[in-house]
């Protein structure tokens, strides 16, 4: 059945913006525990010993501050019946002050951000609407010894809206008894209280959602020879509500769940200047959940299950420590179900609801992330200079079946389904990142711009029924947005 073109809409939206939604603003924090880390643009130099995250400051032993902005477009449509555009930009002032006494090693870093994020839609459209403002202050704390061991801690100490918006916070452990083998330990947890736009069955609605993640991820590096090294981690997560359910007359969200997960890479280095890399991940989510109004339940997620495998591989050769160039490609496999039902209003009698005067839907999404990603990187007097390009093809299936019980429960009635009508989308991305110092004062510049988007329909679509008659759909204004920008200067003091 041919889906009607606003729900068609949506679900382009769907795979064109929240997809790179999900690597930016308050969602950020969550992308590293699920996937290996993205390659697209310049090459990574593996040059700390110690496992997990490098050390603040960037692991320099000098005071400085840094003034750093960003700003992000991820790549939606826009039309003459749904203006669809979503911002991110954001101000961050980072002060680090690191201390060190022979093999000892302390700091401690502040960083104050102000960012504003609105979100695209209208009143029957599809994605986050996360109109808000929030400014706010978290310190970061570590003490260690050369590269043998660290201790570092996060967190928040001051946010405008304690309401609404995200924070997180957490500590690791890092320990490398020698060279060739460390271990890492990392606690984190990410609060989350966004508003944004949401379908339920053919309306939408603002929703808060109410959500706090807990993850403990454990973390080995072995180097049996000097030209292998291999990683291996797990984590391991639950997510409940940050905080009671709200008496206020607000449509909440609240989910309950676990995570579990695993990631492996290898990287091999045969002859001087030329790495082969490969990594791996599985994830697996199990959630429930539900949604109310002043306390009272009327929606319910009975079940949400998804997978996620991710694999990628890479060429890079480094010539005479001017330039690099690498070659890489991943493939990405999503799979998840979902099922809920939603009551006619919160407050209507159970008796009522035994007559039917609910909606039930069920859906299912499956979907295929390819990638080839070529990058390079210079030098050229006080300039580093790097290139790139990807392409994404993204392959989704999905379907959705909505139904109002009969009587009692017994049987169904205005049962619909509908089905994604997408085969492919490709995409095709190119980065620009440039870095200089001089006197004694780093600056960076990073862009990354969707140059192209490209959707393919079903060959075999079969045409609409008579007795159907299709809605127009409002006319294309083509493709905005797809910026990633950041910029920033750090000055030694």
């Amino acid at each position: 059945m041919r889906i009607r073109p606003r729900l068609r809409q949506a679900l382009l939206t769907i795979a064109l913006g929240v997809w790179p939604v999900a690597a930016t603003g308050q969602i950020a924090d969550l992308v590293p525990l699920f996937l290996p880390p993205p390659e697209l643009g310049l090459c990574r130099h593996h040059s700390s010993r110690l496992p997990g995250p490098a050390p603040a400051g960037g692991g320099h032993d000098r005071r400085t501050w840094t003034l750093a902005y960003d700003r992000r477009e991820p790549l939606t449509t826009r039309s003459s019946g749904n203006s669809a555009l979503y911002l991110e930009q954001g101000r961050t002032v980072r002060v680090v002050w690191p201390v060190r006494r022979g093999a000892w090693r302390a700091g401690l870093a502040a960083a104050q951000r102000g960012e504003i994020i609105r979100g695209w839609g209208n009143d029957r459209s599809i994605g986050p609407r996360l109109d808000s403002r929030e400014d706010r202050l978290d310190l970061e704390i570590w003490l260690g010894r050369d590269e043998t061991w660290r201790l570092r801690g996060t967190l928040p100490v001051w946010r405008t809206d304690a309401d609404s918006g995200s924070h997180s916070a957490g500590y690791d452990i890092a320990w490398s008894p020698w060279r060739q083998l460390g271990f890492t330990y990392k606690y984190g947890k990410l609060e989350m209280q966004p508003n944004f736009r949401t379908p339920v069955i053919d309306d939408g609605i603002d929703v808060c959602l109410n959500l706090l993640m807990q993850h403990r991820r454990y973390e080995a590096r072995i180097g049996p020879l000097p030209w292998i090294t291999l990683r291996l981690a797990h984590l391991a997560g639950e997510a409940k509500p940050a905080t009671p359910l709200s008496r206020q007359q607000i449509d909440e969200l609240q989910l309950t769940g676990e995570l579990t997960g695993s990631w492996r890479s290898l990287a091999i280095e045969p002859l001087p200047g030329l790495e082969l890399a490969y990594a791996s991940s599985d994830w697996e989510l199990e959630a429930e959940g539900g949604l109310y109004w002043g306390g009272q339940r009327y929606g319910r997620l009975n079940i949400l299950l998804g997978e996620l495998d991710a694999d990628e591989g890479s060429v890079t050769w480094r010539g005479n420590g001017r330039y690099a160039v690498r070659l890489a490609r991943s493939i990405r496999e999503l799979s998840a179900f979902g099922r809920g039902r939603m009551e006619s209003w919160p407050f209507t009698p159970t008796a009522i609801d035994l007559l039917g005067a609910r909606q039930v839907a069920e859906g299912e999404l499956t979907a295929r992330l390819e990638r080839w990603a070529l990058s390079a990187e210079t030098k050229a007097g006080f300039w580093n200079l790097g290139l790139g390009w990807a392409r994404h093809t993204i392959r989704p299936e999905g379907t959705l079946d909505t139904w109002i019980p009969a009587f009692f429960g017994i049987g169904r009635t205005n049962f619909i389904h509908r089905e994604l009508d997408v085969d492919r989308i490709v995409l095709n991305e190119v980065r620009l990142a440039l870095r200089t110092v001089f006197a004694h004062a780093e600056l960076s510049l990073d862009i990354r711009q969707f140059v192209s988007a490209t959707v393919k329909q079903p060959k075999d679509e079969p045409a609409p029924a008579p007795e159907e008659p299709s809605t127009p759909s409002p006319p294309d204004q083509g493709w905005w947005g797809g910026l990633f920008l950041s910029t920033a200067v750090t000055v030694p003091f």
